[in-house]
């Protein structure tokens, strides 16, 4: 007759995957972060300009003058004109970050700013300091109908009426 054997513990297969996964998370925060601060990268390597700075480009966009610029951490956003358009206003805008730097048209739509276009510059592009003048953000304006830019009394007379 055999020897009656004790009963084996029952093994936490569980274990290992559950420090697996308390590691991940722990490194997600400040991956997350970084990426966040130093513009994410989208599948196949591209780079989102905009990634960290939507708030800042939003607060220029609403309150700063053309002309002026507005600066937070390693974002700068200038905008540099503010044209008419049926039912409201654009206004072309030059960012530049750590991921690059990018010349925008964003739209008032519904009481915030939406981006329309944008583009990506290389440092030390002509184009930096007139986004109106660059050909995907020209088109845009021409496609909107958008009027010449705003001098700086009637922006000015703009924003104090809340872009309306």
């Amino acid at each position: 007759m055999p020897l009656p054997t004790r009963p084996r513990p029952a093994t936490r297969s569980w274990l290992p995957m559950a420090l697996a996964a308390s590691v991940a998370a722990l490194l997600a925060a400040p991956v997350g972060y970084w990426l966040g601060r130093e513009g994410a990268t989208a599948p196949g390597g591209l780079r989102d300009p905009l990634a960290g700075a939507q708030a800042l480009v939003a607060a220029a966009l609403e309150a700063t003058p053309s002309g002026s610029a507005r600066t937070e951490g390693s974002y700068r956003v200038q905008p540099l004109a503010t044209h008419p358009v049926a039912g409201g206003a654009c206004r072309d805008f030059l960012l530049e970050g750590p991921a690059g730097a990018l010349a925008g048209l964003a739209c008032r739509d519904g009481g915030a700013w939406a981006l329309r276009a944008g583009v990506t510059l290389e440092t030390g592009d002509a184009l930096r300091t007139a986004s109106a003048e660059h050909p995907v953000i020209g088109a845009m304006l021409e496609r909107l109908g958008a009027a010449p830019p705003l001098d700086e009394a009637a922006e000015a007379a703009l924003m104090r009426r809340g872009w309306r």
